[in-house]
C-alpha cells in the first residue's frame, strides 16, 4: 500500500525545517536572546531533523527495534518547541499575530505527536487525541492524498517562533505567510476535521459487538496478507515474524502480493521454497500481481508491450506458485489507478480477458478474479462487468478499509458492496466473493478502530454466504502502518480479533 507523497509535501517540509534550522541557529548565538529561549530553540534545531527520521521510520517492520526506541523523541521535540513559542509569546518576544498561531499550531501537532507515540508504544490515550489525529490527518489528506492515512512518514514539523524583529521586507513577508498557514491549518484541522473526526472514530464502535453468523457448511475461510509487496524475496526477519504469526492464528488462507520486479524466475523459486511448509497444511494461496516501478510511464510507452509483459509474468506466477486464486490486477482502480491512472473501463476489461486465458490454458485450477477497493462509479462499472454471466472472472471480490470519514465511511463501503451483491444475484449471476483486503489504519483512527473494524468485516462477511473468505492484513507495518504486527513483535489488539474469528468458525463448521 505504500505510495510516494507528492513533491509538494517535501517541498512544504523541507521549507519549515530550513526555516527551524536557521532561526534555532540564530536564537541559540544571540547573546540577547533570554537563556531558556535560547536553549530551546538550539534544542529544537539539533533533535528536530533525527527526531523526524526516528517518527517516520519506528513503526515500519523495516527499522527494526533500535530506532523504535528512539521514537520518543518525536513528541519530545514537539514539546521544546511549543514551549519556545508560548515562551517567546508570554514574554513579549514576538507579536500575537505571529506568535499565536505559531503556538497554537505547535500544539496542535504536540497533540498528535503524543497520540502517534500511542499507536507505536502501545499506550492507551484520551479519545479526544485519538479524533486529533484524525483530524490533523483529515487536513493533512488534502496535501497528500490517501497516503495520510497510512504513510509513516507524512510527518509535520513544528514551527519555532521568531523572537527579533524583521530586517527585510522578504523576512516580514516569510513570517506573515507562515502564520498564516499556521492559522489556517489550525483552523480547518480544529474547527472543520475535528467534528468529522470524532463521528467517524465514534462509528467504529457500532461493530464491537457485532456477532459472526453460522456457515454450516464451513465454506468460509478467514487468511492473513504475508510480506509487503514482494519485489525481492521475503528476509529471514519477515518470514519469521510472519510465518509465526499466521501459525499463531491458525488461518486457511494466505495473501501475497507480487510486483513485476519479483516476478522472476529465482524469486517466485525461492518464495515458493518458503511456501512449502506454509501450504503444507491445504492452506488456500491468494495471489495478486502489482505493478512495476514507473508503471505510467512504461505503459504510456508501449501500452501493449506493457500488457505482454505482465502476462509472462501471471504465467512464471502460475507455473511456480500454483495458486488458488489469482488477481492478475491489484485493484485496477484503487492502487491500479494510483500506479497507471484511471484507466478506461474497456483496457481493464481487454487486459482481463488476456489474463482469464492464460489461466485457463495454463492452470485451469486456479480461479481468476479482480478486486474491488475505491466504489466510485469506474469501480461499479468494473464490477458489474466482473460479476455478469459473460464475463471470465471466476471470482470478485472487495479490498475493504476505511477512508477520512473513518467508521462512516467504512459503513458506506460495506452497504454498498451488499448492494451490488444483491443486483448481480438478482440478474442471475451468482459468483463466489472473496474480501481480498480487510484492515483499518491504526496511525488515523487508533488500534481500537482497527480492531473494530476487522471485527466488523469479519461479521458481515459471514452474514453474506456468497463471501467465502476474508484475507486481513497487513501481517506487520512494511512501508504502510496496517499490520497487526508492530516493530518489536508486538501485535496489535486487532490480531486477537482475527484468532478469536478463527477459532470461533471453526466451532461452527461441522
Amino acid at each position: 500500500m505504500t505510495r510516494v507523497l507528492p513533491p509538494l509535501y517535501w517541498l512544504v517540509m523541507a521549507a519549515i525545517l530550513v526555516w527551524n534550522l536557521q532561526l534555532a541557529g540564530r536564537t541559540a548565538q544571540n547573546r540577547h536572546a533570554p537563556r531558556l529561549i535560547a536553549l530551546l530553540s538550539g534544542l529544537a534545531g539539533l533533535l528536530i531533523a533525527p527526531a523526524a527520521i526516528a517518527a517516520g521510520a519506528a513503526p515500519s517492520l523495516h527499522s527494526g527495534r533500535t530506532v523504535q526506541a528512539i521514537a520518543w523523541l518525536w513528541p519530545t521535540v514537539h514539546i521544546i518547541v511549543a514551549m519556545q513559542a508560548l515562551l517567546a509569546l508570554l514574554r513579549r518576544h514576538v507579536t500575537p499575530a505571529i506568535g499565536i498561531p505559531f503556538l497554537l499550531y505547535d500544539l496542535l501537532l504536540l497533540g498528535v505527536a503524543v497520540a502517534r507515540q500511542g499507536v507505536v508504544r502501545d499506550i492507551p490515550g484520551a479519545p479526544w487525541l485519538a479524533a486529533l489525529a484524525a483530524a490533523n490527518i483529515g487536513t493533512l489528506g488534502l496535501l497528500v492524498g490517501q497516503a495520510a492515512l497510512y504513510a509513516p512518514t507524512a510527518l509535520q514539523l513544528p514551527l519555532l517562533a521568531p523572537i527579533t524583529a524583521a530586517r527585510w521586507r522578504v523576512t516580514s513577508a516569510l513570517r506573515a505567510g507562515l502564520a498564516l498557514f499556521a492559522a489556517a491549518w489550525t483552523a480547518l484541522a480544529g474547527l472543520v476535521e475535528y467534528p468529522r473526526a470524532v463521528r467517524g472514530i465514534q462509528a467504529f464502535a457500532r461493530y464491537e459487538n457485532e456477532r459472526l453468523q453460522e456457515r454450516p457448511a464451513g465454506d468460509m475461510v478467514v487468511g492473513l496478507q504475508l510480506f509487503p509487496v514482494m519485489r525481492n524475496p521475503p528476509s529471514s526477519l519477515q518470514i519469521e515474524n510472519d510465518v509465526a504469526l499466521y501459525d499463531s492464528l491458525q488461518v486457511g488462507a494466505i495473501g501475497l502480493t507480487i510486483a513485476p520486479e519479483g516476478a522472476g524466475q529465482g524469486a517466485l523459486d525461492s518464495l515458493s521454497r518458503v511456501l512449502e511448509s506454509v501450504r503444507s497444511d491445504s492452506a488456500l494461496l491468494i495471489v495478486s500481481l502489482g505493478y512495476p516501478e514507473h508503471a505510467r510511464r512504461s505503459r504510456a510507452a508501449d501500452p501493449e508491450g506493457y500488457n505482454a509483459r505482465r502476462m509472462l509474468e501471471l504465467r512464471r506466477i502460475l507455473r511456480t506458485l500454483r495458486p488458488d486464486i489469482v488477481l492478475p490486477a491489484l485493484e485496477p482502480y484503487g492502487r491500479g489507478a494510483a500506479a497507471l491512472g484511471a484507466l478506461p473501463l474497456e483496457d481493464w476489461q481487454r487486459y482481463l480477458d488476456d489474463a482469464a486465458a492464460i489461466v485457463e490454458e495454463v492452470r485451469p485450477r486456479t480461479q481468476v478474479g479482480v478486486s474491488i477497493s475505491s466504489f466510485t462509479p469506474r469501480d461499479s462499472a468494473l464490477y458489474a462487468w466482473a460479476a455478469s454471466s459473460g464475463s471470465p472472472m471466476e471470482v470478485v471480490g472487495f479490498s475493504l478499509f476505511p477512508s477520512f470519514d473513518g467508521g462512516l465511511s467504512l459503513a458506506a463501503r460495506l452497504e454498498a458492496a451488499g448492494r451490488w451483491m444483491a443486483v448481480a444475484e438478482a440478474d442471475h449471476a451468482p459468483r463466489p466473493h472473496w474480501i481480498f483486503h480487510a484492515g483499518s489504519y491504526p496511525l488515523a483512527f487508533g488500534e481500537q478502530a482497527q480492531k473494530e473494524a476487522i471485527w466488523g468485516i469479519l461479521a458481515w462477511a459471514t452474514s453474506h454466504p456468497r463471501i467465502r473468505g476474508v484475507i486481513v492484513g497487513d501481517a506487520a507495518d512494511y512501508g504502510s502502518v496496517t499490520g497487526l504486527r508492530v516493530t518489536g513483535g508486538r501485535l496489535r489488539p486487532a490480531a486477537g480479533v482475527v484468532s478469536t474469528a478463527t477459532r470461533q468458525l471453526r466451532e461452527m463448521a461441522p
